[in-house]
């Protein structure tokens, strides 16, 4: 494992809160409904858990997707999915996959030097992100977006994804996707480390986590049927256990010692069950700025240019 030194100039500020403003403003009203109806706080809370809300992408993303030499347009069960190009379209193929509330445009820093270190790199908003308007979606669906664009455009040469967009990976690797290698930036491939994390922002009671969590077995398993065609809830398919058979590519796996999002046990188990990567360590960044840093973008560039 190696420790690198982190160079943004934003570590000296404090890491962002792992409390999004629309959960801080419903938790309290949550918990209080939970004493009365914890059923109905246990649906609330799937819903929430499976809606991604944001708002409008950023000028800076806006420009970012303008600048792309050329976009393809999946069309999926739910809808279209755009997908964006830059590069040569013979080069090898390089997908980027972003994570829960993120957007691919946060790779934007990276995707001219690897375009000039010779990839087709493609980039795009996962359904319910970003330019898509918010709707409840699930990890299935990414998968099902990154195994449509491997159909389109052929397996990649390389994957990167930043937090749980690394378990969509998994999943897309399960339906058929191939790679040669993969870089998994603060990667979440521990399901009930997320769910965690959810009820503790969410200071919820152990009664309304109990209706919660019963809540989201059994609409896992629909989601499951619908997507795969079999009844498996998330504890048994989004693990580290079934992640395990797919590490089996040449990586990099990037984490931050300040991590708010994941537990370090969690990046120590996806080290072990995965000797084909090295592991970097960084501190100060913690779960999102990992993706602005300049030392860990140029690890990243290094590692797939090593690659061609």
């Amino acid at each position: 494992m190696t420790a690198i030194n982190a160079q943004s100039d934003r570590r000296s500020q404090p890491l962002p809160s792992p409390v999004p403003r629309l959960y801080q403003s419903m938790r309290t009203a949550l918990n209080g409904l939970g004493w009365l109806a914890p059923g109905l706080t246990g649906r609330i809370l799937n819903r929430l858990w499976f809606t991604p809300y944001h708002g409008k992408p950023s000028p800076k993303a806006q420009a970012f997707w303008r600048s792309a030499d050329r976009h393809h347009d999946l069309t999926m069960p739910w809808g279209r999915q755009r997908l964006y190009a830059w590069g040569d379209a013979s080069a090898p193929l390089l997908i980027a996959v972003h994570g829960w509330l993120g957007s691919g445009s946060q790779f934007r820093h990276w995707v001219p030097a690897l375009v000039e270190s010779g990839y087709h790199v493609v980039v795009m908003d996962m359904p319910g992100h970003g330019y898509n308007k918010t709707r409840q979606t699930d990890l299935y669906e990414f998968a099902r977006v990154l195994r449509a664009t491997t159909e389109l455009l052929g397996n990649p040469q390389g994957v990167m994804a930043h937090s749980i967009g690394s378990q969509a990976v998994i999943q897309a690797l399960a339906l058929g996707m191939t790679t040669e290698q993969m870089v998994l930036l603060a990667p979440g491939l521990n399901i009930q480390a997320v769910v965690d994390h959810f009820c503790t922002m969410m200071s919820i009671s152990p009664r309304v986590r109990t209706a919660f969590e019963a809540r989201l077995h059994n609409y896992s398993i629909d989601l499951a049927e619908r997507h795969l065609g079999e009844p498996i809830s998330i504890w048994e398919r989004l693990g580290h256990d079934f992640a395990r058979d797919y590490l089996r590519y040449p990586g990099l796996m990037i984490t931050d010692q300040d991590d708010l999002e994941i537990p370090q046990s969690d990046f120590a188990m996806i080290h072990k069950n995965w000797p084909q990567a090295e592991r970097i360590t960084t501190t100060g960044l913690g779960h999102y700025r990992i993706l602005k840093d300049a030392t860990v973008g140029e690890r990243v560039i290094d590692f797939f240019r090593q690659s061609r």
